[in-house]
């Protein structure tokens, strides 16, 4: 039995389609390549603060064990 394309979740083109508008990822394949290069180079420069990576550590741990978190 074959299942239809929007019941195979392993299939990549699928995911697209799923996501809601609000949640999918902008396409930058119109702009031109010296923008989309200066784009990747911003978005490569940004870091995450410790804090950050620490909390989403916590609220992880917290949701897979129901366990409180300790470092």
């Amino acid at each position: 039995m074959v299942l239809p394309v929007f019941l195979r979740p392993q299939s990549a083109g699928n995911i697209a389609f799923r996501l809601k508008l609000e949640y999918r990822m902008p396409s930058y394949a119109q702009l031109p390549e010296n923008e989309r290069r200066l784009l990747a180079s911003y978005m490569a420069s940004l870091k995450v603060q410790d804090w950050y990576l620490e909390e989403t550590r916590k609220a992880e741990y917290v949701k897979l064990t129901g366990k409180e978190y300790h470092p």
